[in-house]
This record gives structure tokens, C-alpha cells and sequence, in this order.
């Protein structure tokens, strides 16, 4: 069994493909996932990394995707690769 599976009401607000590779930016650990932190006006105002709990702001981060678009689209082919970016770097 994967170690990313969680019952419906435990599974993060957005979630990573274990092939995807995602790791948290302050420990390296492999994420399965975020959740959204909202501020008292309901906006999102974090990001809850999911398994290590590190909190990413969204003034200062943002989750970026990188790959390729387009071209041939076989299958297993990973298009797109979420990845966390400091904002003005």
C-alpha cells in the first residue's frame, strides 16, 4: 500500500503524485500534499506542508509548475512538476 493514502476526511486540500517528487523547501522531506490556511477575511494566507507541517506563506511562496507543454503527449509522461518558489527569486 501506498504511503500516501489517507481516508477522505484526513486527505490534504491539494494533493501531490508520489511520482511528482514534491519536497518541502525548509526540510527536504517528500510531501503528499498541502493544506490551505485562511486569515480572518477568509483569504488564503498559508500553506500547510503535508506530512512535515512546515507553513509556507503566500507573500513569500508560491507553488510554481515547471515542465513541458505541448509536444507529443505519451502516456506516463509527466507534463507538468508542482514545485515551491520564493517569490522574487
Amino acid at each position: 500500500m501506498s504511503d500516501y493514502h489517507l481516508e477522505p476526511e484526513d486527505a490534504p486540500d491539494w494533493s501531490f503524485s508520489p511520482e511528482h517528487d514534491v519536497r518541502c523547501p525548509v526540510c527536504n522531506a517528500t510531501l503528499s500534499g498541502l493544506n490551505w490556511l485562511l486569515n480572518t477575511c477568509g483569504l488564503v494566507d498559508c500553506m500547510a506542508l503535508v506530512p512535515c507541517g512546515h507553513e509556507l506563506s503566500v507573500q513569500e511562496w508560491e507553488l510554481s509548475f515547471s515542465g513541458r507543454l505541448g509536444g507529443t503527449r505519451r502516456y506516463g509522461n509527466i507534463i507538468r512538476k508542482p514545485e515551491f518558489k520564493r517569490k522574487g527569486s
